[in-house]
């Protein structure tokens, strides 16, 4: 993989958009019970995904988190961020589907406009999630991905397959594979030279991207077929994400060690 020129501003608030109402198609049609359908999130429901989604808009917004206090036991083993974000779920969880419908389109709404409007340079670095700095187009790229991954998480859940080939895709195609490029070969540094491919296919199989980790111009090299869906459940170390929906050429060994370090999300 060739290293590219970082998304626009204004193409990257474009696919943010396209995710946040790719969503809202799908939660604006699921029945009462699809709300509470687990996801592959620990412990979330599909509510609670889309509670996540709004409570770290406001939290970015500059909104006071909830005034609530978690159950005895829930933050078991929590702090910082992960505790605040459970609050931020777990306020919401007896509230109604609709109202959680409104303000995920008032939070999401209000989120794109704010950023719209913001006229500072795609390179200035500003503060990132966990105590990170990055440049501002990182930033917001790594919101889209955010996004993107819980609408597949719902999506999942729910049985409904889509949004997999549009502008947020091919950014958050863009930004997995960057990662996974730098990333692997690290965390890989024992298959002695053996070179691993990930051909990223679509839903009827057809290739629309390759990662390449190790020196894979020489064999012996495994091969991993892989949809695009599934890759963000893998980048994501969610627990629905299945080996069986993967593809392999090569040493199977070679291929199970991969699939256990592709997650590389908090």
């Amino acid at each position: 993989m060739t290293a590219a020129s970082p998304p626009s501003i204004s193409d990257i608030l474009d696919a943010l958009a396209e995710t946040t109402s790719s969503l809202d198609g799908v939660l604006a049609t699921l029945p009462p019970q699809d709300w509470h359908r687990p996801t592959g999130c620990p412990r979330w429901d599909v509510q609670d995904v889309v509670s996540h989604i709004i409570g770290l808009e406001d939290q970015l917004a500059g909104q006071p988190d909830p005034d609530h206090e978690l159950p005895k036991g829930l933050d078991e083993g929590m702090d910082g961020d992960t505790r605040r974000f459970e609050i931020q779920v777990d306020s919401r969880r007896a509230t109604a589907p609709e109202k959680i419908l409104w303000q995920f389109r008032s939070s999401t709404a209000r989120g794109l406009e704010r950023r719209r409007s913001d006229d500072r340079a795609p390179d200035e670095v500003v503060d990132g999630p966990f105590g990170t700095r990055m440049p501002y187009w990182r930033l917001l790229t790594l919101r889209t991905f955010d996004c993107f991954a819980h609408e597949q998480d719902i999506r999942r859940a729910v049985g409904r397959p889509g949004n997999l080939d549009g502008k947020a895709a091919a950014i958050v195609g863009d930004f997995v594979a960057r990662a996974l490029t730098g990333l692997l070969p690290r965390r890989l540094a024992g298959l002695d030279g053996h070179g691993v491919v990930i051909e990223v296919v679509s839903d009827v199989g057809v290739p629309v991207r390759t990662i390449t980790v190790g020196d894979a111009a020489n064999d012996p090299v495994t091969t991993l077929i892989i949809s695009f869906g599934d890759l963000i459940a893998f980048a994501c170390g969610r627990a629905d994400a299945d080996e069986q929906h993967v593809g392999v050429r090569g040493d199977p060994d070679v291929a199970g060690q991969v699939l256990a370090v592709l997650g590389f999300t908090p």
